[in-house]
């Protein structure tokens, strides 16, 4: 779409220095990374060839704990009309981010259905969480009235629904900056360690 454009195969930067273990670059090659004038960067690199994993940064107003700007809910969604997405959909999935400016951030709310049963939930400290389940959908948005900003869901069913789709889902937090990180397998089945964030990410626990 206008202003923006997509990189292929781009070197590692000092950013994914800063995330990454040594051992966890190792396991990940650049795919793309689309740059706009107006948001972050979204990277996306394969994961060990189980998957790819997307990356976006947003930009917090507040340097505080996470449990105090992100609210939890346990509600289907769907992205917002009249407004432009970025698509990295795949066969059995649609996964969309908003084409649009992200403002300084305040709030986040993180809404998520799917087969709870399966649920792994690993927080590893503080600033660092991740979820791990079959998701129906899951997104993001920065206020009760707001677009959604990042959506993921199985594919649509005739009767309306949608079906489940493995993903993993972090929340990153150093300072005033917050990763997403969003790990789709290749496959549609949970073949992929639900703490698998915490043997590759650098540790974040004395970071505010």
């Amino acid at each position: 779409m206008s202003n923006s454009e997509y990189y292929y195969n781009l070197k590692f930067n000092k950013e994914d220095s800063i995330l990454f273990k040594t051992s966890g670059l190792k396991m990940l090659k650049s795919d793309l990374t689309l740059r706009s004038n107006y948001r972050n960067d979204i990277k996306c690199f394969y994961y060990n060839n189980q998957g790819k994993l997307y990356i976006t940064k947003i930009d917090l107003k507040y340097d505080i704990p996470m449990d105090k700007f992100i609210w939890f809910r346990e509600l289907p969604t769907t992205e917002t009309n009249m407004h432009s997405y970025d698509k990295f959909s795949g066969r059995d999935f649609d996964f969309k981010i908003i084409g649009e400016k992200i403002p300084m951030v305040s709030k986040i709310i993180f809404s998520l259905t799917g087969n709870g049963n399966k649920i792994q939930r690993n927080v590893f400290n503080k600033n660092f969480v991740s979820y791990y389940l079959p998701v129906s959908t899951f997104s993001i948005r920065y206020g009760e009235n707001s677009p959604t900003d990042i959506f993921f869901g199985g594919k649509e069913t005739l009767s309306g629904g949608r079906n489940t789709y493995p993903l993993m889902i972090s929340f990153y937090k150093i300072k005033k900056t917050l990763y997403v990180m969003i790990l789709i397998p290749t496959k549609n089945e949970m073949n992929l360690e639900g703490d698998l964030f915490g043997k590759i990410m650098n540790d974040n626990s004395n970071v505010k």
